[in-house]
């Protein structure tokens, strides 16, 4: 009985650094999507663009970026989310996650 009792204390234990993992990743994307929405409907948003891109030179990565991140699905993205926060919830190794995300991410895009 005192065995369990100490499992269940070390488990704990190990999931708070994780949990705080996950709220970092998910006001990331939250951050990450809300810049592309403030951009998006922005109408000064394509002279900041050129500035950025130092007057075309970066023009083609600035898209190509652009385009990635205008094409996540908020409802796949939510699910990947959902998933990765599961799996490391049950204790998953990091490189099982990766790849099931990995294969995830491949199906959706």
């Amino acid at each position: 009985m005192e065995n369990e009792d100490n499992k269940n204390c070390c488990l704990e234990d190990n999931n708070k650094p994780r949990s705080k993992n996950i709220w970092w990743l998910i006001i990331a994307a939250f951050i990450v999507i809300g810049l592309a929405v403030l951009l998006k409907n922005y109408s000064g948003a394509a002279s900041i663009i050129w500035n950025i891109s130092d007057g075309g030179k970066w023009l083609l990565p600035l898209i190509g970026i652009t385009a990635l991140v205008d094409s996540i699905n908020p409802c796949a993205f939510s699910i990947l989310l959902l998933t990765i926060a599961f799996l490391l919830s049950i204790g998953r190794m990091r490189s099982s996650i990766l790849k099931i995300g990995g294969i995830y991410i491949f199906g959706v895009f």
